[in-house]
């Protein structure tokens, strides 16, 4: 069906309303189902009877030629997502709970009935940041873990630059303000505080303007891992090497955040 350009929640809720399947499965417009996709969120449904759960599948980025240094990044560590550390025992544990904040909405199935129950999507979250997370939420106050199952698997065939990454982080900064105003619970259990609040706001502004230079001398040599090739850093140590410039990057990707949720308190003011 054709739905009005509304946002990913109204569009979702759109088509909740008219879902007629018993479970409905969630994907981005970016990512590849494999042949069985359908096949296996199923059966993990039907395995979990009468018990009900979000089921969340893979999705590995795709390779794209020439690999590079930045790719590395995106695929390797939990600079989008947190699939890096959903490994081990815990991710051998078909029943293990990942929490509501690993419910991304990319390749995520759930029982219809449950997400009419607690009335879809916030439509008030008009940007895919954390809509699926305040949804997610919502479903696990009726008691729904989030379990994965990593033999449903997308290709997730979206290439990130630099810049698109940092934008994206100011981007969520923006929308975690925006959160904490619409949902403030599920904000407060996302955040572990509440980033909306009067202390939150004058903190991030002491800390983009104490940490601007830094940021920005850190920015140009993140901009430029996009044109360092991905072999550069090869062996048994290329992990850690990785894992080292992932680290160096966390006081930039923590500047932008706090840029975004600065600009969306102060914007208000702005218009005014």
């Amino acid at each position: 069906m054709e739905c009005e350009k509304a946002g990913p929640g109204p569009t979702r809720n759109r088509l909740l309303e008219r879902a007629k399947a018993p479970v409905v499965l969630l994907l981005n417009d970016d990512v590849v189902p494999s042949r069985d996709l359908l096949e296996a969120h199923l059966r993990a449904h039907a395995e979990l009877e009468p018990r009900q759960a979000m089921v969340l599948g893979a999705a590995p980025w795709k390779v794209y030629a020439p690999d590079r240094m930045f790719d590395r990044l995106i695929r390797e560590t939990s600079m989008v997502f947190f699939y890096d550390q959903m490994v081990g025992e815990r991710a051998a544990n078909p029943i293990h709970d990942w929490g509501f904040r690993h419910a991304w909405t990319l390749n995520l199935s759930f029982a219809a009935a449950s997400a009419q129950r607690v009335g879809g999507f916030n439509e008030s979250l008009k940007c895919a940041c954390f809509e699926d997370l305040e949804f997610a939420w919502r479903m696990s106050k009726l008691g729904m873990p989030v379990l994965y199952r990593p033999g449903a698997v997308v290709t997730h065939d979206h290439r990130y630059e630099p810049r698109g990454y940092l934008a994206r982080e100011e981007l969520l900064g923006a929308e975690a303000y925006r959160l904490a105003v619409a949902a403030p619970e599920c904000a407060a259990e996302v955040f572990g505080r509440d980033v909306a609040s009067e202390a939150e706001v004058e903190y991030s502004h002491a800390f983009v303007e104490r940490e601007q230079r830094a940021a920005e001398r850190l920015e140009k040599s993140f901009v430029a891992l996009a044109d360092v090739p991905a072999e550069s850093v090869g062996g048994e140590h290329s992990g850690l090497m990785v894992r080292m410039v992932y680290e160096h990057h966390l006081l930039l990707k923590r500047w932008r955040w706090r840029k975004g949720l600065l600009e969306a308190a102060w914007l208000p003011t702005l218009h005014d």
